[in-house]
């Protein structure tokens, strides 16, 4: 009985203080996030009082070196017709969906339990990922009923194709790595990564193996290594893997660029404020 009772004291203290599972307060600007959290006394603590409006200065780990981290300023690096997409009424036609939305009506149908939710544009990353001089968005897409996860971990990439914006999708794992020569990396599964080339015309999208390797699921401790479709020695792929980072003319390696830190939806409601 009394255990009960200090449960139900510290339920009401903490509803009293509003500090359980409250999202700290944050403000936004197009340029990226600054988040300050004010603290105060936390549970059971009798060593030292912090004064309420005291700031936690939070650091984040810098970006390797050799890599380009997305930020929001590169949307503005898109194509009009995209942009309009997010900061306007424009229109896009999705090719998982075989339909033409705006982004305020965008669906999308789990494939799972076949039930269409809304989504929200969580990470994103900017890169012409087909190589074509326009820059191509990848969006992480995350559900607006926060309960639910069906959608959580597919990729929408946008593309502008003869006037156009397509919509193309994606696993997230599957475009995980992105470097500036338009060489993607990414797995389909626990035992198989790739590198790849994508291209885009209109509704199609087409992959181009470069190499991958695919673990043999009888011979656990035996793993295949493939350049283009040819099975190769280990040494030969992981040597043909430093290569292809080396294409660009004048450039010591490609570097890989980052997703994002925010989320897309958030600076698009702060652009529409």
């Amino acid at each position: 009985m009394k255990r009960k009772l200090l449960i139900l004291i510290g339920i009401a203290t903490c509803a009293l203080l509003s500090g359980c599972g409250a999202l700290p307060p944050a403000s936004t600007e197009f340029s990226g996030f600054v988040t300050e959290q004010e603290t105060g006394v936390l549970p059971e603590d009798t060593t030292e009082t912090v004064e309420a409006t005291e700031t936690v200065e939070t650091t984040e780990e810098p970006d390797p070196e050799g890599t380009v981290r997305t930020t929001a300023e590169d949307l503005k690096k898109l194509p009009a017709e995209i942009q309009e997409v997010f900061f306007g009424d424009g229109k896009f036609y999705d090719t998982g969906e075989k339909k033409e939305f705006t982004w305020k009506s965008f669906q999308v149908t789990d494939s799972y339990d076949g039930i269409s939710d809304s989504v929200r544009g969580g990470e994103f990353l900017v890169s012409d990922i087909d190589m074509d001089g326009e820059q191509e968005l990848l969006v992480y897409l995350m559900p607006r009923d926060p309960e639910r996860g069906s959608i959580d971990g597919e990729v929408r990439v946008f593309d502008l194709s003869k006037g156009t914006v397509y919509t193309h999708p994606h696993p997230f794992r599957g475009v995980k790595d992105v470097y500036e020569n338009g060489i993607v990396g990414g797995s389909s599964g626990a035992n198989y990564i790739h590198w790849f080339r994508i291209s885009y015309d209109s509704e199609k999208e087409t992959e181009t193996m470069l190499a991958y390797t695919e673990m043999n699921n009888n011979a656990p401790n035996h793993t295949a290594y493939y350049i283009g479709d040819k099975e190769t020695s280990e040494e030969e792929y992981y040597d043909y893997s430093r290569q292809i980072f080396d294409e660009q003319d004048g450039h010591d390696g490609a570097s890989q660029i980052l997703w994002s830190r925010e989320h897309l939806s958030d600076i698009i409601d702060q652009g529409r404020s």
